[in-house]
């Protein structure tokens, strides 16, 4: 390509390639879970194919075989290529994860050839009839197939790996998930699955469906404005779709009361009027409240209430208040005594009468011809 000395032309051309590498690298990674979905819904199959007539040893078998050894090929039919490759069951071979009972191979020696798998066997456990049945196992991380194989008694022996039909996509590969929000319309929802693409998504009516996606484990965070951000995982399987129900709490900010006393009641009203009463709190007090306007008062017997207002906006995380109470003001009762004070004792005379009287701090004394002190007159009917 000829890019006349442009700097952008190159600077396309190398955003060119970078396209083409990522959309290999992800149908790479997309081939491998089909393969595993298609395998998991028992449509794979390996069958015996006789080409003993068409190829001589010689000309199958990289390196020469001795006397007691012989050569297991597998080759991928055309049906079946477009859900995994030869490497892909080179890996089955090389991890141990595929095995025939009573046959003995060297899984790190496997070899591929053109469009053939090839692995080196002991011909000796063949034994002696013509033909003989072997249980075939494949027991990955990621699925377990068994099928048992016709070995017949030569040196190379040829096995065709195929799917038994087509698989359908919706049915043995991709499965689809459904987010039920209710009053969570408008919310984001992000499902992330544990390698690729992260796909995002809106609640409509409820509702959020995300579709053709492969089997596996899925990180979801759905947020909506006003309501706290809620974090799942769930596993989505392959041909049904998957449920999840999801309800959005009411996002919050943290009000922390900071009062100089202890024992006090707490009333808090939004602008709608409604009101939250908590009694008898501590000096340091929290509570979560909605994002809103709020009137506080503070009230403690035998101290003057306090009132105080405050906005909770959201996103504000925590909010805190401090509030002092001073004691109400009590009325002063004064009283006052009489300098003197008098106790009179009348005794009934002759000739009037007489009265004693006493005074605090001076003694006592008689009254009765009026010559003695000068006591306060005495109450009706006692005087005369």
């Amino acid at each position: 390509m000829n890019y006349n000395g442009n700097p952008s032309s190159k600077t396309a051309v190398t955003i060119i390639r970078l396209v083409m590498v990522l959309f290999v690298t992800l149908m790479s990674t997309f081939s491998i879970a089909q393969a595993q979905n298609v395998i998991k819904k028992g449509k794979l199959k390996i069958t015996f194919v006789d080409k003993s007539a068409q190829f001589s040893s010689s000309e199958m078998v990289v390196p020469k075989l001795e006397e007691d050894e012989g050569v297991i090929v597998f080759t991928i039919a055309d049906a079946a290529r477009k859900y995994f490759k030869e490497d892909g069951v080179l890996d089955w071979i090389r991890s141990n994860s595929l095995s025939i009972d009573g046959i003995f191979f060297d899984g790190a020696n496997s070899r591929i050839k053109g469009n053939q798998i090839r692995l080196k066997f002991a011909y000796e456990f063949l034994g002696a009839e013509d033909a003989t049945s072997k249980r075939l196992k494949i027991d990955s991380r990621e699925f377990t197939f068994n099928e048992v194989l016709t070995f017949y008694k030569q040196q190379v022996v040829f096995f065709s790996i195929d799917v038994s039909e087509a698989p359908q996509y919706d049915r043995d590969i991709f499965g689809s998930l459904q987010i039920f929000v209710p009053d969570g319309d408008g919310a984001r929802i992000s499902v992330q699955p544990k390698e690729g693409k992260t796909i995002t998504g809106t609640v409509r009516s409820g509702v959020a469906t995300f579709t053709d996606l492969t089997e596996g484990d899925y990180s979801i965070s759905i947020s909506k404005s006003g309501y706290q951000t809620e974090n799942k995982t769930i596993r989505v399987n392959a041909g049904q779709p998957t449920p999840m129900n999801v309800t959005l709490k009411k996002e919050t900010v943290r009000l922390t009361m900071n009062v100089n006393v202890s024992g006090y009641d707490l009333l808090i009203v939004n602008q709608a009027g409604q009101s939250i009463n908590q009694l008898n709190k501590p000096s340091s007090f929290s509570i979560d409240l909605e994002p809103d306007t709020y009137t506080i008062r503070i009230t403690k017997q035998n101290y003057k209430d306090e009132s105080r207002q405050i906005t909770l906006y959201s996103g504000d995380g925590s909010k805190s208040i401090s509030v002092t109470l001073n004691s109400a003001t009590q009325p002063k009762i004064e009283s006052k005594k009489s300098s003197n004070t008098w106790l009179y004792l009348l005794l009934a005379a002759a000739a009037g009468g007489a009265a004693y009287y006493f005074t605090a701090g001076s003694g006592g004394g008689t009254t009765g011809s009026g010559s003695y002190g000068n006591p306060p007159a005495l109450p009706t009917p006692f005087s005369r």
